[in-house]
């Protein structure tokens, strides 16, 4: 069974010509994501727009390779004038009831996430893939802030030095960067995760580790 995905109101951007299967997809992502915010386009000029008005990003694009009246979803993202090619973080999965070899290689020379053929993919491989790249994007969200932590953290310790080295000489530390505070010291890194699973992940990006020297450098 696949676990829920944490969501923070994820925006998914559907196209796809068909109203039938953006529903299926719809309610594929809300059983692992629930409380996701959904966009639906019919054709290019729609996702187009979509993509160049929105002012809030889209953390994911799900695109139906073959449109109606012989629109191409890849034309989304290949192209230098295309609408992706200003917002090329956003992962896309492109799936396709018409699945050629051919396709696939331009779907993801031109930049494409996954590649999935209707027929052959099952509603908990296409839940799994979407579950991955989310969970993805939001590592990448995630990273600076983890970043910033760390650099608050270093500064504070180039400040401290001489006390902290004889104070927590060979530990390792956890420091609160919003709170600038040490809230654990542990022998070995064992410990340190363990003490890690303490926190919620929220938490945990204003948490940085430092590892203190045994003397003063």
């Amino acid at each position: 069974m696949i676990e829920r995905t944490q969501s923070r109101h994820h925006r998914i951007l559907i196209v796809d010509d068909l109203p039938g299967e953006r529903d299926a997809i719809r309610t594929a992502i809300e059983a692992i994501a629930p409380g996701c915010e959904f966009v639906d386009a019919a054709t290019f000029g729609e996702a187009e727009r979509c993509l160049r008005e929105d002012l809030i990003p889209f953390d994911l694009a799900i695109v139906d390779i073959r449109l109606a009246h012989d629109e191409e979803g890849l034309n989304l993202i290949r192209g230098k004038d295309a609408a992706f090619q200003k917002r090329r973080q956003i992962p896309v999965i492109f799936y396709t009831a018409y699945p050629t070899v051919k396709s696939a290689c331009e779907a993801y020379e031109a930049g494409a996430s996954a590649y999935l053929p209707k027929l052959e993919t099952t509603t908990e491989q296409f839940q799994e893939k979407v579950k991955e790249l989310l969970e993805r994007r939001k590592e990448r969200e995630e990273a600076p802030r983890q970043m910033e932590a760390q650099r608050i953290a270093d500064e504070e310790f180039e400040l401290h030095r001489k006390d902290w080295v004889r104070r927590y000489g060979g530990k390792f530390l956890l420091f609160n960067a919003k709170t600038k505070q040490i809230v654990a010291e542990h022998d070995n890194p064992i410990e340190l995760g363990e003490e890690l699973d303490k926190y919620d992940r929220e938490t945990r990006l204003d948490i940085a580790i430092l590892q203190v020297p045994l003397w003063e450098e």
